[in-house]
């Protein structure tokens, strides 16, 4: 989970906890609550690890880090044109390589 608060784009770090899988982790223990308090105009960013671990001709993946930092440059964007940023930035990042490895699930909301 990214989010915008104070002009700031900020992550929650999550557990190793799996909710799905064929018994990939163990299914022992309560899940953890996290919480965030957001204001009117934060964005908040949910998705799967896909976008994040695309890798490039290179084989280097487009990472948390530049992933942020995009979210930084694009954040007071309406979030019609951060979809069409972020997607033209994963094609860019892709290249010649258009070969999509894993699943991409990215949701952003304004509240």
């Amino acid at each position: 989970l990214y989010y915008t608060q104070n002009g700031e784009v900020l992550s929650m770090k999550g557990t190793r906890r799996a909710i799905g899988g064929a018994g990939l982790f163990e299914r022992k223990g309560a899940f953890e609550t996290f919480s965030v308090e957001l204001r009117k105009g934060d964005c908040l960013y949910m998705g799967t690890d896909g976008y994040w671990d695309q890798p490039n001709e290179k084989r280097r993946k487009f990472s948390r880090t530049h992933f942020m930092q995009y979210l930084d440059a694009i954040k007071y964007f309406p979030m019609a044109e951060q979809k069409e940023k972020l997607t033209k930035m994963l094609y860019e990042h892709m290249g010649h390589r258009n070969v999509q490895r894993d699943d991409i699930t990215l949701l952003g909301i304004r509240l």
